[in-house]
């Protein structure tokens, strides 16, 4: 039997999977209230009602038990009370509900109040069917765009009525202004603690794959009215303020008229890797996602060719990108730390829990794993006495990765973002805490109190028919409990609008700039 602790291979978001020896999370003790109430966005499916009253009592009770008997880590932020508070706020807002999107909101509302960055409705994991209905037909902006701050900013645009070049500000959508969406979509994202940067990374739109956060929620929450939206845009370089009109269109449309006026943009997750040589003794290597199950490629073949040539180039400075991955399977994790361990990288302690030792009766015919030896872990757990499992072998007083003498020597940068949240988290901090990366970019995602991850149980709920991802391992470090924050770099880069009117990379610069000192430039 695998052990409870094997890296999952599972088609899911680009997120899952946590670093299970590497992460130093830590319990809270300051639990946080659920938000005041759930907002009840107009009604936006097919559907002309609901749910019964007894059919939503049943799903909640689900949803309850699920969370109480196998989320390790439920408690983390929220306390009895708190979670009772947030459960009757869902279950007033299911009351309400006129619309599966409705109840898929105060689903998702409910469960970021939990402050799990792997625990949410996820789009990936929808039946076939609620896709189609929920998500397929919505219609969101005609554009991508990056969040600066609290500043919408165009990155690409297929309206072309509009004209919104590339650096165009929205300012505000339908009257209301752009700090206020991001406010209240905030609401629905999941993200670890309250690390809002991460959040606010989430709602950001690329085009790429067939998610994102904002093109679920947004349309749900805030309908076009008569198919088009009333934007508040200053164009580049302008003063003034001006409103245009644009068409709402679905993710599926904007994509292909992206093709067709653009060409195509990366479209496989292949194209998040890459490797170059940039001359003058340094290279980059992007390294996108970790989600190795989507990819084509052989990337163990990849990365070792990469590491192959910097020995045989001479390379003594090397550009690691990790923005925009939030994560995935551990063994790129570990294969790259093996690379990169020119001296020992020492693990911080880590203390593993689970929630169960036998999946309950109860639960059974409302749950999927991907491992039916997670049903019953009796031999790969001990009973804490204290309401939780320790997994053995899974509580560590921290451990060393010993020098590999074949390993990469020279300088090392690592560039960073609010993406990076699950197991790009974990590499971060083992990096920088080694010293072997000078770590640049923005406060990471994920928290210095810990995640939830490991492996997982699809919770369907019977009557609404929503998917639910509950974690099944908790990670807590030994010791003083952490703050509740993400991984700041060793150098804080500040990005500006300017960087996309003028496609600046200013993280990529900041590399460069210390390559070129260290060459006396």
């Amino acid at each position: 039997m695998p052990r409870f602790v094997t890296s999952v291979m599972r088609a899911t978001a680009a997120c899952a999977l946590c670093a299970v020896l590497l992460i130093a999370p830590a319990l809270a003790q300051d639990a946080v209230l659920a938000s005041a109430s759930f907002a009840t966005p107009p009604p936006t499916s097919s559907r002309t009602a609901f749910l019964t009253a007894e059919q939503q009592r049943a799903d909640l009770d689900v949803l309850r038990s699920a969370l109480t008997q196998l989320h390790p880590g439920l408690y983390r932020y929220h306390t009895e009370a708190s979670l009772d508070q947030a459960m009757d706020q869902l279950a007033a807002a299911w009351a309400t509900s006129e619309t599966l999107g409705d109840a898929y909101l105060a689903l998702s509302q409910f469960l970021a109040t939990i402050k799990c960055g792997h625990t949410y409705a996820n789009f990936w994991n929808q039946s076939d069917e609620l896709q189609a209905e929920l998500f397929a037909p919505v219609r969101t902006l005609p554009f991508a765009f990056r969040l600066i701050g609290e500043r919408m900013v165009v990155t690409w645009s297929v309206d072309e009525a509009a004209g919104l070049p590339v650096g165009t500000e929205v300012t505000a959508i339908d009257g209301h202004a752009v700090p206020e969406l991001i406010e209240t979509l905030k609401a629905y994202v999941k993200a670890d603690g309250s690390n809002d940067g991460k959040r606010i990374d989430n709602l950001q739109v690329t085009g790429f794959g067939m998610f994102e956060a904002f093109d679920v929620y947004f349309p749900l929450r805030f309908p076009a009215t008569d198919g088009q939206y009333t934007l508040s845009v200053k164009r580049p370089g302008a003063t003034d303020t001006e409103t245009v009109s644009v068409e709402a269109i679905t993710r599926t449309e904007r994509g292909e008229r992206y093709s067709a006026q653009h060409g195509e943009a990366a479209t496989t997750y292949d194209d998040l890797w890459q490797f170059e040589l940039l001359g003058d003794g340094a290279a980059y290597l992007q390294i996108g996602t970790f989600v190795t199950w989507r990819l084509e490629m052989d990337w163990k073949a990849f990365l070792r060719d990469a590491f192959t040539q910097l020995r045989e180039h001479n390379v003594e400075h090397l550009v690691i990108d990790l923005r925009g991955n939030e994560g995935g399977d551990n063994d790129v994790n570990n294969m790259l730390m093996m690379a990169l361990a020119s001296q020992p990288l020492h693990l911080a302690p880590v203390e593993q829990r689970a929630q169960y030792d036998v999946m309950p009766e109860a639960l059974r015919p409302h749950v999927t794993l991907w491992n039916e030896a997670l049903l019953d872990v009796r031999n790969m757990v001990e009973d804490t006495g204290n309401g939780y499992f320790r997994l053995r072998g899974g509580s560590e007083a921290g451990r060393t990765l010993r020098a590999n003498p074949d390993a990469y020597a020279g300088s090392v940068y690592l560039l960073v973002g609010a993406s990076n949240s699950s197991a790009t988290f974990a590499l971060t901090t083992a990096l920088q805490d080694a010293g072997v990366a000078t770590v640049i970019g923005q406060e990471t995602g994920g928290n210095k109190r810990g995640i939830n991850g490991g492996q997982y149980v699809n919770l369907h709920l019977p009557n609404a028919g929503i998917e639910v991802d509950i974690p099944l391992i908790a990670y807590f470090p030994v010791g003083e409990m952490p703050a509740d924050e993400g991984l700041m770099p060793d150098i804080v880069v500040q990005q500006q609008v300017t960087d996309v009117i003028e496609a600046h990379d200013p993280e990529r610069a900041a590399a460069m700039a210390l390559i070129a000192k260290a060459r006396g430039e």
